[in-house]
């Protein structure tokens, strides 16, 4: 695989970290920020099954990168809407993991990510779910304290829903967050 510099194009000599011969741009390997979307309704958590790689097949919460000048709270609520087709707001913010998206690239690269996860209300509560073909290929409501075995990403998901479940039981999960215009 053959990465190229973002300044001026040329071929990298290597994966970042690195240096362009041609320009002397520095090249790391930094995260890639992400927003998930924790959905609770009575003790229940909304998970999407996969329709895509990595993880096909596999349980995930609705979420995914942030555009680049996207907060990871509207990444959130962004990726519920075009996932599940439904529209929520942040309520709380759980907190943040790092985490890896997928195998490694063949020359060894991963991608990094920074996942925060948010509570989310859903603006409709008995809106219907209509997951989308190309990201989910179904939807269900699980028991937020018993999510399913084979869940996506589970090195940041499993300590998110967790994260997620002792605010709900603590009573933290209820108003908007203060500042929307993040």
């Amino acid at each position: 695989m053959i990465r190229h510099c973002w300044r001026c194009a040329a071929a990298l000599p290597g994966p970042p970290p690195t240096t362009c011969a041609s320009c002397g741009e520095v090249h790391y390997a930094n995260p890639k920020p992400c927003g998930d979307a924790v959905v609770v309704d009575g003790g229940r958590v909304l998970l999407l099954r996969r329709a895509r790689e990595p993880d096909i097949g596999a349980w995930d919460v609705p979420g995914g990168f942030c555009e680049a000048d996207e907060h990871p709270m509207h990444a959130a609520e962004r990726e519920l809407a075009e996932e599940l087709g439904v529209t929520g707001h942040a309520v709380a913010y759980i907190g943040t993991w790092m985490d890896v998206y997928g195998p490694p690239a063949p020359d060894g690269t991963l991608i990094h990510t920074a996942v925060s996860g948010y509570l989310i209300a859903l603006d409709d509560p008995d809106a219907e779910l209509a997951p989308q073909a190309q990201e989910a290929t179904e939807a269900r409501w699980f028991e937020l304290q018993r999510p399913p075995e084979h869940l996506a990403f589970a090195r940041h998901a499993r300590p998110l829903l967790a994260a997620a479940a002792a605010m709900v039981a603590d009573g933290r999960d209820a108003g908007p967050l203060p500042d929307r215009t993040w």
